[in-house]
C-alpha cells in the first residue's frame, strides 16, 4: 500500500530536484487508480494533481496544509467552523474523556466497523509511546502511529453527530474534503493530514473506503493526526482530572441566537477572548462545549442549544477573563452626585456638543462595535452574555431544584386540605348561577345590588357625553368591554399522564351523554395531570362540576374514554391513579386565564354563550363574521 500525501498548487516543483519526477506507471491497475486519484485531487481545493507510483522508499511526507488563516479574518472562502469541530473531536478533554478514541490513536491500528484491529509490533509502539520520538518517514508501520481516517472519526466521535445540524455541509460526496479544506485553511500546526490511495481497495459511495482483505485492513481516504499525539503518554493523562477540567469549565448563559450552533458556540468565545501573543493557533483555546440536555430527551436524542451551554477552556487565563469581563452578577457604577452632574452641564462647551453631534452622526452611518472593536462585543452584550463557573452553576441548579420541590409540595398540601374540607362537607359546594347581567355587564358602567339571590340593575350615572347615549349603547360598550364570558371554564385533575384530548372529550361527555355541544374546547397539554375544560354556558360548568364531585370517575390509562366509576369497598384499577377533581375557576384566575388566551378566541367565546343563552345584544350578533369574531363597522363619511 502507498501514501500519497499532496501540496498545494501553488508550490511548484522547484529544478533539480530528480525525488519529485513521476515514475511512469507499469500496469493498467495502478493507472486506473491513479485517474482516481487525480479526480479527487481537483475536487478537494489547494491538493495538487501527482500521477504515478511511488516505492516506500522514494515517498515525500509532504504536508497536506500549507497556509492558514485565522479565525478571525472574516475574508476569503472556508468555513472555520468545521476546523473546530474537528479540533473538538480531537482534543485534549476529547482524548482524555473517550478510552477508545485515545486507544485508536496511540497504538495507530484502523478499525473496521466491527472493531477489528491491524497489526503492529511491540517495541514499535513502545518506542513511540514511551519515549515520545517521532517516527521516522521511511518507517511504514510507525509511520501511521496517530493517523486517524476520517471516515472513523465521523463514526465513532459525539461532537461529529452535530454535524447534521450545520446547514453549510452536505455529508454525502465530497463531505471530507470540504472538511480537509477547512483544516487547511484554519488549523495548521495543530493537524496533519495525508490522502491514502491503495490499489486494490476498491472506490465506493463515500471518500474513504475501508475493506478488510487476507487479515489485512485496506484503506482509501482522507487520513488526520495531531501534530502532538507522541505526547500523549501515562504521565499527561494522570495530570488531567475531573477537578482539573471543573476548573476550566464555565457555565454560558444569553448566548445569541445567531450563534447557537456548537461550533459557532465555541468561535464566538474565541472571538470574545483578546489575541493570542504566541503563534499558538486560537483553535485551541476551547477545549469541549456541553450542551445540557432536557430531561425529557432519551439517551440517544442530541440536544438543542437553548442559549446557554458548558464550555471547557484550555488556559485558566481565559477562564479569568471572561469571569472579570462578562461576570454573572452585573457591577453597576456609582451614580454621580446631582451638584456633580449640573456642574458637568454648565461646563459644556459649544465645540465639545458639536464634535458630540458628529459622533453621533458617525456612529448611524457605521455599525455599532464593542470596546475590542469586534461586533461580535456589541452583539453579546446588548442579548446579555455572562458566565459563571461550573461549582456556582452546581449550587444555582441545586437552589433551584429545592425551590421547585418546595413548590410541589405547597400546592399537594393545599390540595389535600381543600380535599379533607370537601370531604367532611359531604360534596363540593357549587357557587349559585350567575346571572346574564352579572356575566354582561362590567361594574365601571353599571351598578349591581344583589337581593336574596336576585340581581337587580340601577339605573347607570351620567356621564360628560350627554343624556342621549341610550340604554343600548350602554349594554354594547359593557359587552365588547368584558371581551369572555365568566363562569365557564373548569380545572380539571388527576388525570392519566399518558392521555389525549380525544380520550378527554370522551370522557368529558358522562355528564350529558351524548351531547357534544355543551363542551367547547380542551386545553390540555402532552403527558400533563391537568386540563382546562371550556363549557358552552355557566350552567353546564356546573353540572360538569356537580357529576364529578358527585362520582368518583378514575381514567385507568391513557386511551380510557369512559372512565371508570370506583364505589364503596371497592379497589382502583390503578392504586396510584387519583380520582378526577374539578372546580370552577373564577376571580383573578380566570382573568389571568384569558388574559393569556387570544383576543379572537376571547370574543368567539363570549359570542358562543351569548348565543346559547339566546340573549345576544345588538351590535354583537350583527357585526360578526362566520367565526363569531366581532368586528365594528365603520363610519360612512358624509358629504
Amino acid at each position: 500500500m502507498s501514501t500519497l500525501v499532496f501540496i498545494p498548487r501553488a508550490v511548484k516543483k522547484r529544478k533539480g530536484d530528480s525525488s519529485l519526477e513521476p515514475v511512469k506507471p507499469e500496469s493498467s491497475n495502478i493507472a486506473n487508480s491513479m485517474t482516481r486519484l487525480s479526480t479527487l485531487a481537483r475536487r478537494a481545493e489547494g491538493i495538487v494533481e501527482h500521477h504515478g507510483r511511488i516505492s516506500g522508499n522514494e515517498r515525500r511526507q509532504w504536508p497536506l496544509f500549507r497556509r492558514e488563516k485565522s479565525i478571525r479574518d472574516t475574508e476569503g472562502p472556508g468555513y472555520p467552523e468545521l476546523a473546530i469541530l474537528i479540533w473538538l473531536a480531537l482534543s485534549d478533554y476529547a482524548l482524555w474523556n473517550d478510552g477508545d478514541l485515545r486507544r485508536h490513536i496511540d497504538c495507530g491500528t484502523k478499525l473496521d466497523e466491527e472493531g477489528d484491529a491491524g497489526d503492529i509490533k511491540d517495541d514499535e509502539l513502545a518506542m513511540t509511546v514511551e519515549g515520545g520520538s517521532k517516527p521516522k518517514a521511511g518507517d511504514q508501520a510507525i509511520s501511521d502511529i496517530g493517523y486517524v481516517p476520517l471516515s472513523w472519526i465521523f463514526d465513532h466521535s459525539t461532537i461529529l453527530r452535530l454535524v447534521s445540524r450545520f446547514p453549510k455541509l452536505n455529508l454525502d460526496g465530497q463531505s471530507e474534503a470540504v472538511f480537509v479544506n477547512s483544516l487547511h485553511t484554519y488549523a495548521l500546526g495543530i493537524l496533519d493530514g495525508r490522502f491514502i490511495v491503495d490499489p486494490e481497495a476498491s472506490s465506493s459511495t463515500r471518500s474513504s473506503v475501508n475493506r478488510l482483505q487476507k487479515g489485512k485492513l485496506l484503506v482509501s481516504g482522507y487520513e488526520i493526526r495531531r501534530t502532538i499525539y507522541a505526547s500523549w503518554k501515562d504521565s499527561d493523562l494522570a495530570s488531567f482530572t475531573k477537578a482539573k477540567w471543573d476548573e476550566l469549565t464555565l457555565y454560558v448563559e444569553n448566548i445569541p441566537s445567531e450563534y447557537r450552533k456548537l461550533p459557532e458556540i465555541a468561535k464566538l468565545l474565541i472571538l470574545l477572548l483578546p489575541p493570542l501573543m504566541s503563534a499558538q493557533n486560537e483553535v485551541t483555546r476551547v477545549q469541549h462545549v456541553h450542551l445540557p440536555s432536557h430531561h425529557q430527551d432519551e439517551p440517544e436524542d442530541i440536544p438543542y442549544c437553548k442559549g446557554f451551554a458548558l464550555v471547557t477552556f484550555s488556559f485558566q487565563e481565559d477562564v479569568e477573563y471572561f469571569l472579570r469581563r462578562w461576570p454573572w452578577e452585573k457591577v453597576q457604577a456609582p451614580a454621580k452626585a446631582p451638584e456633580a452632574l449640573n456642574r458637568n452641564r454648565r461646563s459644556r462647551s459649544s465645540s465639545q456638543e458639536e464634535s458630540e453631534s458628529d459622533a453621533e452622526k458617525k456612529e448611524e452611518r457605521e455599525p455599532r462595535r464593542g470596546r475590542s472593536g469586534r461586533p461580535e462585543a456589541e452583539l453579546a452584550r446588548s442579548r446579555g452574555l455572562r458566565v459563571c463557573t461550573k461549582t456556582r452553576w452546581e449550587e444555582l441548579r441545586q437552589e433551584y431544584l429545592a425551590y421547585g420541590q418546595r413548590l410541589v409540595e405547597e400546592l399537594a398540601q393545599e390540595q389535600d386540605a381543600k380535599t379533607n374540607v370537601e370531604s367532611k362537607d359531604g360534596a363540593q359546594v357549587v357557587p349559585a348561577a350567575e346571572s346574564l347581567n352579572d356575566m354582561l355587564y362590567d361594574t365601571k358602567a353599571a351598578l349591581f345590588v344583589k337581593e336574596e339571590g336576585k340581581s337587580v340593575k340601577t339605573k347607570p350615572t351620567e356621564t360628560t357625553r350627554g343624556k342621549k347615549r341610550n340604554h343600548e349603547e350602554i349594554e354594547t360598550q359593557d359587552i365588547s368591554g368584558r371581551g369572555y364570558p365568566l363562569g365557564c371554564m373548569v380545572l380539571v385533575r388527576n388525570l392519566h399522564f399518558a392521555t389525549n384530548k380525544t380520550a378527554l372529550r370522551s370522557i368529558f361527555k358522562r355528564p350529558w351523554k351524548d351531547d357534544t355541544t355543551t363542551v367547547t374546547y380542551v386545553d390540555y397539554a402532552k403527558c400533563m395531570e391537568v386540563c382546562y375544560v371550556r363549557c358552552l354556558v355557566p350552567a353546564d360548568a356546573q353540572q360538569f362540576v356537580h357529576y364529578f364531585s358527585s362520582h368518583c370517575i378514575v381514567q385507568t390509562d391513557g386511551l380510557d374514554g369512559e372512565g371508570t366509576e370506583i364505589q364503596d369497598g371497592i379497589s382502583v384499577p390503578d392504586g396510584d391513579q387519583k380520582p378526577i377533581v374539578v372546580e370552577i375557576i373564577s376571580g383573578a384566575r380566570e382573568k389571568i386565564y384569558w388574559e393569556k388566551q387570544a383576543e379572537n378566541v376571547r370574543k368567539k367565546a363570549l359570542e358562543q354563550t351569548m348565543r346559547a343563552l339566546g340573549q345576544a345584544t345588538h351590535g354583537i350578533s350583527g357585526n360578526t363574521d362566520d367565526n363569531g369574531v366581532y368586528r365594528k363597522h365603520k363610519k360612512s363619511r358624509r358629504e
